[in-house]
C-alpha cells in the first residue's frame, strides 16, 4: 500500500513531520514554507534539514541537480528515523518553478522508506498503478492461444489447421516426475473434438502453445520451449467426449503456478479457443 501525505495538514500527531520545500537562506515567507514557521516549528533563517516539527529541503536558489542531492540527504536522515513519520509536499512545485514531472523522480529512493509518505502525484509517476484489465490483457497475451498479434488487432488468431499436429510437429520435453493429476468432468461434442484433434501448431512467435492429440490424451506445450504443461485424458462415449483427468507440470523450475483451479481454467480457456468458443469465462478464473 502506497504511502500518500494528506493533501490538507493544519496539524500533525506526536511523531510526524511536515516536510516542505524552503529557500536556500530559509525565508519561510509563503505557502507551506510559512505554514511550517506558524504552525510546525520551521526556523527563520534554516533552510535545510530537521527543525522542530518540520524538514526543510532548499527547493529555491539551487538547481535540479542540488535539489536531489538534498533529497538524497533528506531520505538518508529519515532512514536514520525510523520513529518519526515524515509527510513530503510538493515541494518545488510552487515558487521554485520546477514541475512534478521532474521533482518526483528525486523521490524514488523513498518508495520503500516505511515512515516516508509522498503526494499522490508523486506516486503516480514513480510508481503508477497497473489496472486490472491491463494485467488480465498482459496474461492473456502470454498465455492465449493463437497469434494474439492478430488477436488484439480484432483478427482471428487461430491459425489454419491444414496439417495435423503430431508429437514430431514440434521440439518437446516429457511431463517432469513432478506433476500433479486432477479429475475432471469436462463433455466435449464430437464436433469440438475433431476440431482438437487437429492439434494447434503456431505459426508466429506471438503464439505461445503447441498441442497435439494422441492416445486419448490432449497434450499442450509451450511453444518456446517446448515444456509440457498439460496432459489431458479423453473418453469417447456414444453420444460425446468425457475429459476424466487433467495431468499438470509442477516443477518450479518449468512452471510457476500452484493453484489446481487456476490450471483447470487456463486449459478449458485453450480448448475453448480451439473449439471457437468464448474463453472469457474461464480466463476471468485463471487471471484473478
Amino acid at each position: 500500500m502506497k504511502r500518500v501525505t494528506p493533501e490538507k495538514i493544519d496539524e500533525l500527531g506526536e511523531n510526524e513531520i511536515f516536510v516542505f520545500g524552503s529557500s536556500l537562506g530559509g525565508l519561510h515567507q509563503g505557502g507551506a514554507s510559512k505554514l511550517a514557521m506558524k504552525k510546525f516549528g520551521a526556523v527563520q533563517g534554516l533552510g535545510n534539514g530537521l527543525q522542530g516539527k518540520s524538514y526543510a529541503i532548499p527547493t529555491v536558489g539551487v538547481d535540479l541537480d542540488m535539489l536531489r542531492l538534498y533529497v538524497e540527504q533528506f531520505i538518508r536522515i529519515a532512514k536514520l528515523i525510523p520513529g518519526l513519520k515524515f509527510y513530503v509536499t510538493k515541494i518545488g512545485c510552487g515558487k521554485a518553478g520546477f514541475t512534478i514531472e521532474e521533482i518526483a523522480p528525486l523521490f524514488s529512493g523513498a518508495k520503500d522508506v516505511d515512515n516516508i509518505y509522498l503526494p499522490q502525484e508523486f506516486w503516480d509517476i514513480i510508481s503508477p498503478e497497473v489496472s486490472e484489465d491491463f494485467l488480465k490483457a498482459l496474461n492473456i497475451w502470454e498465455y492465449g492461444l493463437g497469434n494474439m498479434g492478430k488477436a488484439f488487432n480484432g483478427d482471428d488468431p487461430i491459425p489454419a489447421k491444414t496439417v495435423t499436429a503430431t508429437k514430431d510437429s514440434w521440439t518437446t520435453l516429457p511431463m517432469p516426475e513432478e506433476h500433479k493429476t486432477l479429475a475432471m468432468d469436462f463433455k466435449l461434442t464430437k464436433v469440438q473434438m475433431d476440431e482438437i484433434k487437429k492439434g494447434h501448431i503456431p505459426e508466429a512467435m506471438e503464439d505461445h502453445w503447441f498441442m497435439y492429440f494422441e492416445n486419448n490424451h490432449i497434450h499442450y506445450y509451450r511453444s518456446w520451449t517446448g515444456i509440457e504443461i498439460y496432459d489431458a485424458y479423453v473418453e469417447e462415449t456414444a453420444d460425446f467426449y468425457r475429459i476424466c483427468s487433467l495431468t499438470v507440470n509442477r516443477f518450479s523450475e518449468q512452471y510457476g503456478e500452484t493453484d489446481d483451479k487456476k490450471d483447470i481454467a487456463l486449459f478449458l480457456s485453450l480448448l475453448a479457443q480451439e473449439c471457437g468458443f468464448d474463453p472469457s469465462p474461464y480466463w476471468d478464473i485463471a487471471f484473478s
